[in-house]
């Protein structure tokens, strides 16, 4: 998968979007599914932030 939106995902997370096979993306964080160097797959999730500032 090459698109513009998971290069972003991929950049924005650490990862070198060649290496990885899954984003999964739930509201309250995102799993990544990718290759290490040595070809084994890995998983990580990652809490995604939220913007709650209050409205003026």
């Amino acid at each position: 998968m090459t698109t513009d939106l998971f290069r972003l995902l991929c950049t924005e997370l650490g990862y070198d979007p060649a290496s990885v096979l899954v984003i999964r993306v739930r509201p309250d964080g995102a799993a990544v599914t990718y290759t290490e160097p040595s070809g084994m797959p890995r998983s990580r999730s990652h809490r995604l932030g939220r913007d709650l500032g209050r409205a003026a």
